[in-house]
């Protein structure tokens, strides 16, 4: 039972709550595709479902924690309070210059909304989840959810191997595949972490399957960012799973899934080949121009972030930073960094306490799981205002509570 004062929800209904946002919020990582196959309605059903739901969690996490535990903060805060801060602050301060900006239809309105949910969907999940059973939901639910981001992009063989971002008058943010990129580095390696602690074999399959084709959308669009992924959080799953027969089952495993992929997408083979020919040159790197742009102006906006709300004036090119380090520093000064790096502590520590109770296996899997959403996000956009990568951080956070709590019992 959920008691929040007079408020009673049994925990199947709870349950069903909690995957419906998850897998509402797995789902709205599809929305362009949704859009492309002419489900327009969908999107708009699933928005309403999603925010609906966390405002209605929200509610009950407030009378949760106000009528019984006589307490405003929930036990997750120090994890994620100054990141909450430092956005809150630099919106007030933007707020204060530009009052009509942060209004609905003003400027800024959007940006201020999105962070809001994203910061929201995390810490309510992290508050509101208090069980083992809990958490295999929502892993469940945000990976089934996020799964139709990497399934429907097949649905469009001619653009395997391809890095467009038009189609069929439809225009994709970073790429036709990147939403599949997001997916894996939000839900791919949790998938696996739960698939240890599932007994059912059907189940283990299903998870591992639902992971490596997220994997491979994001190969499908010729991402070097996420080819390093995948080498290094696999090679971090290896180190921290220590066991010898894990080793021989991932080689063997990696090379079937090579072989498979020579054999049936040739294209896709030569076109990463082509990309990858003559390795990395960093001067010539356009993410490393853009690095530098930000580096040159770095004392403009290093203690409070671009306090004007553009942030993107920094860079001749006007683009973002391409860097989460880059992104939280530049638009929220040196709290937002902070706030960052406390957050990533606060995952160490959950999947520190997840260790003490769960097969090595599990926190070899969350583990990883940090190695891919780092390695991709601290080179690029993705990774720093997705809406599934913040219902991960919320689940990761909340599996660390709940296993502290269990350690405590």
């Amino acid at each position: 039972m959920l008691k929040t004062g007079r408020i009673n929800i049994s925990r199947s209904t709870f349950y069903i709550i909690l995957f419906s946002i998850v897998f509402s919020a797995g789902l709205m990582n599809s929305i362009d595709f949704i859009n492309l196959i002419g489900l327009n309605e969908l999107n708009t059903v699933v928005r309403i479902v999603f925010y609906l739901l966390l405002v209605s969690l929200f509610f009950l996490l407030l009378i949760k924690n106000i009528l019984i535990r006589k307490t405003i903060l929930p036990e997750t805060f120090p994890y994620w309070i100054m990141l909450l801060f430092a956005v809150l602050f630099n919106f007030f301060i933007l707020f204060i210059q530009k009052p009509s900006g942060l209004l609905p239809g003003g400027a800024y309105f959007f940006e201020l909304f999105h962070f809001i949910s994203i910061l929201s969907i995390m810490i309510i999940l992290a508050s509101v989840i208090e069980t083992l059973n809990g958490i295999k939901v929502a892993i469940w639910g945000l990976g089934l959810g996020a799964a139709f981001s990497a399934l429907i992009p097949f649905l469009f063989p001619e653009m395997i191997g391809s890095r467009e971002a038009e189609f069929q008058g439809h225009y994709f943010i970073g790429g036709f595949w990147n939403s599949a990129v997001i997916s894996y580095i939000s839900v791919g390696w949790l998938m696996v972490s739960l698939s240890s602690v599932e007994k059912s074999k059907v189940k283990r399959l299903f998870l591992i399957s639902l992971f490596l084709i997220m994997a491979f959308g994001g190969l499908a669009g010729l991402s070097r960012a996420t080819l390093l992924s995948v080498i290094v959080s696999v090679c971090v799953y290896l180190v921290f799973a220590k066991k010898i027969k894990k080793y021989i089952k991932v080689i063997i495993s990696g090379l079937i899934i090579i072989l498979l992929v020579l054999t049936l997408f040739p294209d896709l083979v030569l076109n990463f080949s082509e990309r990858l020919e003559g390795g990395i040159e960093i001067e010539d790197e356009s993410r490393t121009k853009i690095w530098i742009d930000y580096l040159e102006d770095l004392p403009s906006y290093f203690l409070f972030g671009a306090l004007d709300g553009d942030y993107t004036k920094y860079s001749i090119f006007g683009m973002g930073p391409h860097s989460t380090i880059l992104n939280w520093l530049s638009q929220y000064g040196i709290l937002g960094l902070l706030g960052f790096v406390i957050l990533i502590i606060g995952f160490v520590s959950s999947i520190k306490n997840i260790k003490k109770l769960f097969p090595v296996e599990t926190t070899a899997a969350l583990y990883a799981w940090l190695a891919a959403y780092l390695s991709v996000a601290l080179i690029n956009e993705t990774g720093f205002k997705q809406l599934t990568v913040f219902t991960a951080f919320g689940i990761i956070l909340a599996w660390g509570n709940v296993s502290k709590k269990s350690i405590k019992k």
